[in-house]
C-alpha cells in the first residue's frame, strides 16, 4: 500500500545504529534558540503571508527534539517519572510567574460556578499561560507514547500516531473540504475542551513518536546534500499545500507536508555532529525561557500601553516582535546571570 511504501522509505533514514556512538548535539541547541524566535513570529504575526507554513515548523520540531533526547536513553518508569516531574516544575514555575495574569484575564469565568472546570480544562487541554499547552502536551503525549511503545513496535506506533495527526490535519487545515466528516471530530473536541485539536496534546503524539524513532538514526549515513535537497523539495511542497488549504481551514497549524519538512530539516541539523558551540548550554536554556515568557510579556506590555493611552495601541507586527523578543532576551540574560548566584539557584527551574 501507499502507507507501507511511505513507511518503508522513511525507515531507510531511521536506521538501527548502535547507541554507543558519541555524538555532539550543539547544532540542536542552536536550532532550538532559532526556533524560539519563530514562535515569537507566530504570536506577533511578524512574517510575510507566504512564510506562515514555515514558522509553523517550530512547534513540531520542538516536540521531536524533546522526545529524541528523552527516548534515546531507553527510559524506564523512573526516568519517565523524572521527566514528568521536570516538566511539571517548569510548568509550575511559569504558572507562578503568569498565574495572576491568567486569573485577571479570565476573572469573569474563573470566579463563576464554572471556574474549576475552566481551570482544569485549561491545564489539561489548553493554556493557563501562553506556551503552557506545549508543556502539558509534552507530558501527556510522552506518557501515551511511552505506554504504547511497550505494546507496539515502532512501525505500528508511527502508523497509528500518523493516522491521528492526519485526521487532525484534515479536521482543521482541511476543515471546509470535509464539512460532514473529519470536521465533526474537531467540533466535538472544541465543544468539550474549549481548545482546538491542533493546539492540544493529541497533535503531539505523532511528533513524539517520530522523535522516539529518530534515536536509531545514524547521522553519518546520509549525505548532507541528499538531506538538503529532500528538505528543499519538502518545503516547496509545503508552500503548495499552504496555498491550497489557506481558504478552507479552520486553523492553519497543521499541514501534511510538515511531516517530511520537519524530518529532513532536523536530520540535516543532526548531521552536523562535528559542530561545536561554546554557548550551546546557554542557548538551550534561553530557548525555553523565551518560549515561556514572550507571549505574556507582549500582552502585559500592550495592557499597560492601553491603560496609559486610554485605548488599545495600534502597533505593527514588527514593533510587537521587537517588544516580545527584546524584553524576553533581557529577562533571559538576567535569569541566566542570577541563577549562578547563591540564593537565586531556584531560577534554574525556569528552563
Amino acid at each position: 500500500t501507499v502507507l507501507n511504501y511511505y513507511y518503508y522509505s522513511l525507515t531507510q533514514f531511521i536506521l538501527h545504529s548502535p547507541h554507543t556512538i558519541k555524538i555532539k548535539y550543539d547544532s540542536i541547541d542552536v536550532l532550538k534558540f532559532i526556533l524560539s524566535f519563530l514562535i515569537i513570529q507566530i504570536h506577533t504575526e511578524f512574517y510575510f503571508i507566504w512564510m506562515k507554513p514555515y514558522v509553523r515548523l517550530a512547534v513540531p520540531i520542538f516536540f521531536i527534539i524533546s522526545a529524541f533526547f528523552f527516548f534515546r536513553r531507553n527510559p524506564g518508569k523512573e526516568q519517565l517519572i523524572g521527566y514528568i516531574k521536570r516538566l511539571s516544575i517548569l510548568y509550575l514555575f511559569w504558572f507562578i510567574v503568569w498565574g495572576l495574569y491568567f486569573v485577571y484575564a479570565n476573572r469573569a469565568i474563573v470566579f463563576s460556578s464554572q471556574g474549576f472546570v475552566f481551570i482544569l480544562r485549561s491545564l489539561v487541554f489548553g493554556s493557563t499561560f501562553a506556551a503552557s499547552w506545549y508543556i502539558a502536551a509534552s507530558i501527556i503525549g510522552t506518557i501515551i507514547v511511552y505506554v504504547l511503545s511497550k505494546l507496539l513496535n515502532d512501525r505500528w506506533l508511527i502508523f497509528i500516531t500518523a493516522l491521528i495527526y492526519i485526521t487532525i490535519t484534515l479536521g482543521t487545515s482541511y476543515y471546509h473540504l470535509f464539512p460532514d466528516s473529519f470536521s465533526k471530530l474537531e467540533d466535538a473536541f472544541y465543544q468539550i475542551t474549549g481548545t482546538h485539536l491542533s493546539i492540544s496534546f493529541p497533535v503531539s503524539l505523532f511528533w513524539i513518536a517520530v522523535g522516539k524513532s529518530l534515536i536509531n538514526y545514524n547521522p553519518t549515513k546520509i549525505s548532507r546534500l541528499t538531506l538538503s535537497i529532500s528538505a528543499l523539495a519538502s518545503l516547496i511542497l509545503l508552500q503548495l499545500e499552504y496555498r491550497f488549504v489557506r481558504n478552507i481551514w479552520l486553523t492553519g497549524d497543521c499541514y501534511l507536508m510538515l511531516i517530511p519538512s520537519c524530518l529532513f530539516l532536523l536530520m540535516y541539523v543532526l548531521s552536523f555532529t562535528d559542530y561545536t558551540c561554546s554557548h550551546a548550554k546557554q542557548l538551550r536554556s534561553a530557548s525555553t525561557i523565551i518560549y515561556c515568557s514572550h507571549y505574556n510579556i507582549l500582552f502585559i506590555t500592550l495592557s499597560i500601553l492601553t491603560l496609559i493611552e486610554g485605548k488599545s495601541p495600534n502597533l505593527s507586527s514588527l514593533v510587537k516582535f521587537t517588544i516580545a523578543a527584546g524584553i524576553s532576551l533581557i529577562i533571559t540574560t538576567i535569569i541566566l546571570s542570577l541563577e549562578k548566584i547563591r540564593g537565586f539557584k531556584w531560577l534554574k527551574y525556569s528552563h
